[in-house]
């Protein structure tokens, strides 16, 4: 207790959250930083690479077999494999390497379910709670086509919330 009240604080959370911002933030920032390592590095390796195998056009995908050991609805949580399957178009780089879209998507997942723990810890039900409360960007100039529309917001407001509190921590 003698820790927060000599906790001094000027930024956009109350000072308890603030308080748990910092503290958390040191036990999560490894993890967080190299999930999100991970998913760029998973990102850029499979995005401009004709090497590898492309998926025969007439062949059906078994999307429980490439969710695996994930349940498919896990994995992408509102898309059909229709709407996964238009949202990649053929001429788009990505269509070569469905089979490596499952991997980001799991990954992308992986990241926004470590950053969902993130705002638990300082008293957050989730990132949607923050929005009560902060002001968060959420606009983006081009979001790349992996993402869906909603992934693509979620990390730009993680990236602006953390931008936000960074500048404060070191003020």
């Amino acid at each position: 207790m003698d820790d927060q009240l000599d906790f001094h604080y000027t930024g956009c959370l109350d000072q308890l959250q603030a308080f748990k911002c910092v503290k958390y933030l040191l036990k999560f920032a490894m993890t967080l930083g190299y999930a999100t390592i991970a998913m760029t590095k998973l990102l850029s390796l499979h995005e401009d690479h004709p090497i590898h195998p492309p998926l025969p056009a007439d062949t059906d995908i078994d999307w429980d077999a490439l969710a695996y050991p994930f349940d498919y609805h896990n994995v992408f949580y509102s898309e059909s494999p229709n709407e996964i399957m238009e949202r990649i178009e053929p001429e788009n780089a990505w269509s070569h390497h469905v089979y490596y879209l499952i991997n980001c998507q799991q990954q992308i997942a992986l990241l926004m379910e470590l950053y969902e723990s993130f705002f638990c810890a300082i008293g957050f039900c989730s990132l949607r709670d923050v929005f009560k409360q902060v002001h968060l960007n959420t606009v983006m100039q081009k979001a790349p086509v992996i993402f869906q529309g909603s992934e693509a917001m979620y990390f730009t407001a993680v990236y602006d919330f953390m931008l936000q509190e960074h500048h404060y921590m070191l003020a």
